[in-house]
């Protein structure tokens, strides 16, 4: 077919053809088509290599090749944009390029690549002056002929960095100063390949390649390459001075986890965040196994990816998919960053009205794409209560409205020993968890989730909190949970629920007004005033309460049979779901008065409408006959978003990923799995950095074993399932948290820690009532503070090694050592009470149990709470019992120790004389105020040494006379000690003298 391309833009184009002019509808292809080469058999001609730059007067510059069985893979097409992308002029086609980069350098365009890709595969360079009209010749060495041989090379955005220019060629570098004459050959050095030897894949490794160059001030040049089959990326390092590369494939970090790393990406780095950028294709659970089990061909889906170090990468979202993987591709992207944005082409495999393209690798199209507000980039999800499939399914949709189907919501499948039966009413609440209205086969209830899906609690049971069947839920300005019941004994009725509290109050009844009642209440929505909408179904009617106390503020429109009800932020009005028939719905939107009604849909093909959700402006809405989702399109038309994969779908809720946003990481696997795997992760969060907590929540319905076989470190860990998880394996987790304090938190559960345990941190441990955390490999503090908090079991075995560190226990914890403890208690053991009226004789304190397999070890100090004044710390049976315990200190027992020593008598040495306002610390053990002779008789009758001084020391200050006569007769006192007192037996004897 002859194809001669006219003007392009997001509408399509027009080809003239031997049967005339062929007009192509491309408006249902993503983003805006550049490049369109329609497919034809027996003269194959595919999009490849996409490059997009920047020019300095703002104009954007585009290029792909062409490559199949009908071409020679030797020529680049060139575009431009004066409109930032949203129009595009073919330039011209280059012959004798193939695998290039477009870029821009010193003022002047450049392309960079392969000459062909077949035999002849040289490096050559090309220059333009004119927005890529026309270009140089790479005719020789002196003319952008670079270097003679068979190279490989794929499109990166080059690298300036210490006074060189990089570019990546496949698995090598190649490099110029930045002032040299880019066409000279003599400029550039080319590095050695980067070698494989010493990769940690086994069998399963077959090459890497394609890479990327990044630089940054505080890592410098690296190049990162796809490898092949796995979701990793080769990280290589560039010697920024000479241009070479330095690889040892058996690092470490050699090769980092990578969402869609198995493909060719995109990277740059950001040098106002100080973030590295990844454009990838990870794989959708939904999609795993597709294309012959071939994860390298799975390119439906694109996604952003962020890192800080170039080893732990994060999926920001989702900004292209196809729900055809075999068809439908988003490849090989390549990017700018515009200002806040990202300008992106694409290699695309999609449907163009002729049929589509051959495959999904064998593309196309060139796309243009742009990523707003790149920086702040979150995921926009939204789950839809499945009810006939008994599941709460989550999706995220792109900035095109495609859905990406994200699999379940819920982690785990069992939540307080029941399965979630018939789910409808969905709400978030302002803190980011999920409640869920489940109506079971039985007894209804309403749960809640973390926004991550794990189960968190069951907040209301029907015929116990509320009665009637579940139905709408909607989250209040006030946080509170209201739900609507229909259906069942006692129904018709809006209740409320303090989900903190665990409260449920009927918030609008049945009967509510003079003649006004409640019939079938569905979708609940509030209004930016706190008003609560109802959807009253067989009233016909949306029913208007006062958010504060449920008083009834009138109907505001009498539609038939209203059902589905939703706030639409972006506009400011309502979409509701309508029954025109017994079998046709029409979906239309209102403003909060009812005065502004319009209609969006009101064709006959649709059945119940249930659920509705406002996205950004855009009006989806459930079909429960016919198992889809829709999203509104102009002229009162539709277009499905989701065609496969529903049973019965009702009520529709988006919901913000609270605690991905916190750094909270779920695992997600349902069973056992290796600690290492993306995929067991939700979100491919993998828990890696002191950023992260790693939470093992609901998600295995029995015991599981996650292994670590690397090196982890994490800020926290969270354990809540009443299953058992036992972290296990060779490697290492430690606690090394960004925000200062690290956590292990016990919610729920007996678990076990049997791998390698160092703090970085001071680290908190709570373990909740009924829950027990066991430690049974090597626990380092690293002379850092544990603190075990919490009124469950917590227990060390193995080997323990304070390392100067401190372990703090609460008043209400106690420390169990185990056997197989191997201690060195080089540090120190600390009491915290928080309740100082605990500190009264006679308590006693349990911190520690188990202690006769300490084999004799002691602490090397111990530190607790000081004692008011005349009680002591008895520590007898701390290293037998485990206990501390406050007890009466003796008289005389100043510095309560519990005994009566030297020590003892030097407080009351320093403060002898003191006449008013003594303290029992002060030496005033009669408690009278002052410390004087009688106090030192005290001490000296209570002395516990072998023999108490007949005399006292000299005081540090001369005391007032009367006090010295005192004390010299209190001295003769002492000297007759067997006596009942010196003056009687003086006068026994006669010998009373004057």
């Amino acid at each position: 077919m002859l194809q001669l391309p006219l003007a392009f833009a997001a509408t399509g184009l027009l080809i003239f053809t031997p049967q005339g002019i062929v007009a192509q509808t491309l408006t249902d292809v993503p983003g805006t088509v550049i490049s369109h080469i329609p497919y034809e058999s027996g003269n194959e001609q595919f999009v490849g290599s996409p490059s997009i730059t920047i020019l300095s007067n703002g104009d954007y510059i585009a290029a792909h090749d062409l490559f199949g069985s009908g071409t020679n893979e030797d020529q680049t097409k060139i575009f431009r944009s004066t409109d930032q992308g949203a129009s595009w002029t073919e330039q011209t086609t280059i012959s004798g390029s193939f695998w290039s980069t477009v870029f821009e350098h010193n003022g002047s365009l450049y392309l960079w690549g392969i000459k062909e890709g077949t035999v002849d595969k040289d490096i050559v360079i090309r220059r333009s002056t004119d927005f890529g009209a026309t270009w140089t010749s790479p005719m020789d060495q002196n003319s952008g002929l670079l270097k003679e041989g068979a190279y490989g090379s794929t499109p990166n955005v080059p690298v300036i960095h210490s006074g060189r220019i990089f570019i990546g060629a496949g698995r090598r570098v190649m490099s110029a100063a930045v002032n040299a004459d880019l066409l000279r050959a003599s400029s550039w050095r080319l590095s050695d390949e980067a070698s494989s030897a010493g990769h940690p894949f086994g069998a399963e490794f077959e090459f890497f390649s394609e890479g990327q160059v990044v630089g940054s001030p505080q890592l410098g040049v690296h190049m990162l390459a796809k490898v092949k089959d796995l979701p990793y990326a080769a990280k290589i390092d560039v010697v920024e001075s000479t241009g070479l590369i330095n690889f040892d494939a058996s690092a470490e970090y050699a090769f980092p986890s990578m969402p869609g790393g198995e493909k060719k990406f995109g990277a740059q780095y950001d040098d106002v965040t100080g973030m590295y950028y990844v454009l990838s294709n990870p794989v959708l659970a939904a999609h795993v196994g597709a294309l012959e089990d071939r994860p390298t061909l799975i390119r439906n889906t694109a996604a952003i990816l962020s890192s800080k170090d170039l080893n732990h990468w994060d999926v920001e979202k989702l900004f292209l998919y196809g729900s055809v993987p075999e068809e439908q591709a988003f490849q090989y992207l390549n990017f700018e960053i515009d200002g806040n944005d990202l300008a992106v082409v694409s290699r695309t495999a999609f449907e163009d009205g002729l049929g589509g393209a051959k495959n999904n690798h064998d593309a196309n199209l060139l796309t243009f794409h742009r990523i707003d507000d790149f920086r702040n980039a979150k995921p926009q999800h939204v789950l839809v209560a499945d009810s006939g499939s008994d599941r709460v399914l989550r999706y995220e949709i792109t900035a095109g409205n495609e859905w990406a189907p994200l699999g379940s919501f819920t982690q785990g499948t069992t939540f307080d020993g029941q399965a979630l039966s018939n789910p409808v009413g969905i709400a978030q609440s302002p803190g980011g968890d999920v409640f869920i209205a489940d109506k079971t086969s039985t007894t209804g209830r309403v749960l809640r989730f973390d926004s991550s899906g794990n189960f968190l609690e069951t907040t209301a049971v029907q015929g116990i909190d509320f009665t009637g069947d579940p139905e709408g839920l909607a989250v209040g300005p006030d946080g509170q949970v209201y739900l609507s019941v229909a259906f069942g004994d006692d129904s018709d009725k809006i209740y409320k629920i303090d989900p903190d509290l665990g409260s449920v109050s009927t918030f609008v009844d049945t009967s509510f007004a003079m003649g006004q009642s409640l019939s079938n209440p569905r979708g609940l929505g509030f209004a930016p005033n706190g008003d609560l909408y109802v959807a009253d179904r067989n009233s016909d009617a949306i029913r208007r309460f006062r958010g504060d106390d449920g008083a009834y503020l009138g109907d505001i429109l009498s539609p038939r049979q209203p059902q589905a009800l939703a706030w639409d932020d972006t506009n400011n009005q309502f979409v509701f779901s309508q029954r025109t028939t017994s079998t046709d719905t029409d979906i239309l939107t209102t403003d909060a008065s009812g005065a502004l009604s319009q209609v969006v849909y009101t064709d006959t093909d649709i059945g119940l409408a249930l659920g509705a959700v406002a996205v950004g402006g855009e009006i989806f809405w459930t079909d429960f006959a016919n198992d889809l989702i829709y999203q509104a399109q102009p002229g009162q038309t539709k277009r499905v978003v989701v065609g496969s994969g529903l049973n019965n779908p009702t009520y529709l809720a988006a919901v913000e990923n609270v605690g991905l946003d916190a750094g909270e990481s779920t695992w997600s696997q349902i069973g056992s799995g290796e600690w290492d795997d993306l995929a067991n992760w939700y979100y491919w969060g993998r828990a890696d950095t002191s950023d992260d907590l790693a939470i093992f929540g609901s998600a295995a319905g029995a015991p599981a074993t996650v292994t670590v076989g690397g090196s982890f470190s994490v800020r926290g860990l969270r354990f809540r399932n009443p299953a058992s998880y036992t972290i296990a394996g060779t490697g290492k987790l430690t606690l090394a948290s960004s925000q200062g304090l690290a956590t292990v938190e016990v919610c729920v559960g007996s678990h076990v820690l049997d791998v390698e345990l160092l703090l970085a941190e001071d680290t908190r441990v709570v373990v909740d009532s009924v829950a027990a955390l066991a430690v049974q490999s090597a626990l380092d503090l690293n002379g850092k503070l544990l603190q075990i908090a919490g009124t469950g079991s917590f227990s060390v075995s193995g080997d323990l090694k304070l390392d100067g560190g401190r372990i703090a226990i609460d008043q209400a914890s106690q420390l169990t050592f185990a056997p197989g403890i191997n201690p060195v208690l080089d540090g120190e053991l600390e009491l915290l009470v928080d309740e100082p009226q605990l500190l009264v004789a006679g308590n006693t304190f349990t911190i520690l149990a188990g202690t006769a397999w300490l084999g004799g070890n002691m602490f090397s100090d111990l530190v607790l709470p000081p004692l008011p004044s005349g009680l002591f710390w008895d520590l007898t049976d701390l290293y037998s019992a485990g206990t501390v315990a406050v007890e009466t200190a003796p008289p005389g027992d100043f510095d309560s120790d519990g005994d009566v020593d030297a020590t003892d008598l030097t407080y009351w040495q320093s403060n002898f004389g003191l006449a008013s306002g003594a303290t029992r610390v002060e030496g005033d053990a009669d408690e009278d105020g002052d410390v004087d002779a009688y106090d030192y008789l005290i001490w000296q009758r209570n002395f516990t040494g072998s023999t108490a001084p007949l005399s006292p020391p000299a005081a540090a200050a001369l005391p007032e006379p009367s006090a010295l006569a005192l004390l010299v007769v209190l001295i003769a006192c002492v000297q007759f000690q067997g006596r009942t007192s010196c003056l009687t037996s003086r006068r026994e004897k006669g010998r009373l003298v004057s």
